[in-house]
Formats: C-alpha cells, structure tokens, sequence
C-alpha cells in the first residue's frame, strides 16, 4: 500500500511539474487527458501481467519477424499456448 502511495504521490508530483513547465494552466480537459493516459498504461500492464494480452503481443512480435508464414487465429494460437504448457513433464509430486 506504502509503495502505491508513493509512485502516485510521484505521479502527481510530475504532472504539476509539466503543467508549469510548459505554460499551461490547469484544466480539466489536461487533468483528464493526463489520467486517462495513465489509466490506460495501468489497464495495459495489467492485461501483461495476467496474461490476457498474449494475443496482442504474439501479433505484434509476428508482424516484426516474419512475413511469410500466415499468424495463426486466437483460437489456434490458444490451443498452441495450452499444448506448450502441458506438453513438459509435472514433477510437483
């Protein structure tokens, strides 16, 4: 909780440094505007650590490799992800 504290009191503390480094008053369209972009880079981090962006990022990574082989579909790809998890051996008992 301590920590969360601190990276949004350091959050909040670089947008008022902005806001007068760059000669703007404050609104509310640049408060929002500041916020959703956090919002969102929050929502994105999230989506990573759980692992619901595998998708998006195996697309991404795709485009930049290779183009001659076609990417495969989320249901393919979701198969492929399960086959590559279970496929080694469990030593937990």
């Amino acid at each position: 909780m301590r920590h969360t504290a601190i990276g949004l009191s350091r959050s909040l503390r670089c947008f008022w440094r902005g806001l007068r480094e760059s000669g703007k008053s404050f609104s509310l369209s640049v408060c929002q505007s500041w916020f959703g972009r956090k919002a969102r880079r929050a929502w994105r981090g999230l989506r990573e650590w759980c692992g619901d962006a595998a998708y998006e990022s195996y697309l991404r990574s795709k485009l930049t490799r290779s183009r001659s082989d076609r990417p495969l579909t989320p249901a393919e790809f979701y198969v492929e992800q399960l086959n590559r998890r279970y496929s080694k051996p469990n030593r937990c008992c």
